[in-house]
């Protein structure tokens, strides 16, 4: 299954992102599906309002094992 990479138009540059990532063994968090289908969540479509602000910061913090 192949990865999806990207929001708002910023495909190719996530997958520059996570291909240099991978390449160096750095580990990369899955925004994607937290925040997918939730334009409520950004107010101008692209920066993220305070709600999906803390939903960042929650996966941010899940993936440090937090």
């Amino acid at each position: 299954m192949p990865i999806r990479i990207g929001i708002n138009g910023f495909g190719r540059i996530g997958r520059l992102v996570y291909r240099i990532a991978a390449q160096r063994g750095l580990k990369t968090v899955d925004l994607r599906t937290a925040l997918e289908k939730r334009g409520e969540l950004f107010a101008d479509h692209i920066h993220p309002n305070a709600e999906g602000a803390t939903i960042i910061a929650q996966e941010v913090a899940k993936s440090l094992g937090r």
